[in-house]
């Protein structure tokens, strides 16, 4: 594939690379129940977030407002959420039984990728949030620690949520046709 990242050569047809990677099936080695189970528990995990996530974009007259500092990894973890959330919608309808490596590649890495940025802005922005708090006097209200506590919360619950999406995607298997 080339630097465009197209699976197509130059006549149109597949490229080697591109046929390879759809030969490869990837298979659930989890039985059917357990896995549509797991797969629930991973969205009820994921829809968790969003309160922790939107709280402190709502709350008036803190600091996320009006800082440049907090609003960027703020906002930045808000889209990686996002995004995280469409991967996972393509990966529950898509994760049943055995996928090609396409597939593997784009919604089982894809969906690790986006949630660990979302963790990691949102690292970022409680880090940035005590320091702001530690540094600016007036910024010690109870509004500012509450969006300190919803930060934290937001982390220990994605937490959970990335540990239970790499336990399921660990029991994908690439198998040998």
């Amino acid at each position: 594939m080339g630097m465009f990242r197209t699976p197509y050569d130059r006549g149109g047809a597949l490229s080697k690379e591109a046929m390879q990677e759809r030969a490869e099936r990837y298979l659930d080695m989890r039985e059917k129940e357990s896995a549509k189970q797991e797969n629930r528990l991973i969205a009820i995990r994921y829809l968790l977030l969003w309160p922790f996530a939107l709280l402190p974009g709502f709350l008036p007259k803190v600091a996320v407002a009006h800082t440049v500092l907090l609003l960027l990894p703020y906002a930045l973890e808000l889209v990686c959420m996002l995004l995280t959330g469409i991967t996972l919608v393509g990966f529950v309808q898509n994760a049943t039984g055995s996928v090609n490596g396409r597939l593997y590649r784009q919604l089982f890495t894809g969906l690790q990728m986006r949630a660990a940025l979302a963790g990691l802005f949102g690292a970022l922005f409680f880090f940035a949030q005590l320091l702001s708090m530690l540094l600016n006097h007036s910024a010690r209200t109870l509004s500012e620690g509450l969006v300190l506590l919803m930060q934290f919360l937001f982390l220990l619950t994605f937490v959970l949520f990335f540990r239970q999406t790499d336990r399921v995607i660990r029991n994908w298997r690439l198998t040998e046709l």
